[in-house]
């Protein structure tokens, strides 16, 4: 990803000292080549950090890496997201919302969104955030 995410507002209204309350209202959305995302907290170009990411309805991120795991949950939506060498049973397989997911760096994998609807995906990393597409082929997560 490129440009600079903007940081949340801080809340005028905390939950307690050291603590942080981002409320949808809170959250500035910035458009990313697949989508919005707006950071919850941290900055993506350093880690850590949490953000909410919107995709369309049948987008598809083709075949890529993070240098660090991915911790998602997805919020609304269907999911799907595989791993390149994962057999044809797991890769049709749907991730609903409340699914947590578990992705761990330098797996290259594809995440799709179901083409019935949007998708929400709240995302954490310990570190920055990269996206380095890969040169595999795609056999499709239908």
């Amino acid at each position: 990803m490129t440009g600079r995410l903007a940081a949340p507002r801080q809340p005028a209204d905390t939950a307690g000292p050291g603590w942080m309350c981002v409320v949808p209202a809170d959250l500035t959305w910035a458009d990313t080549p697949y989508g919005q995302t707006a950071v919850a907290f941290g900055d993506p170009e350093i880690g850590p950090y949490g953000s909410f990411n919107r995709f369309p309805a049948g987008t598809v991120i083709p075949p890529h890496t993070h240098s660090n795991d991915n911790q998602l949950i997805v919020v609304e939506g269907i999911l799907h997201n595989y791993q390149l060498t994962d057999d044809g049973q797991t890769r049709a397989r749907s991730y609903p919302a409340g699914t947590f997911l578990y992705e761990v760096g330098g797996v290259p994998h594809v995440t799709a969104v179901d083409p019935a609807g949007p998708c929400t995906v709240y995302v954490t990393q310990n570190g920055p955030l990269d996206f380095t597409m890969v040169d595999e082929p795609d056999p499709g997560w239908r």
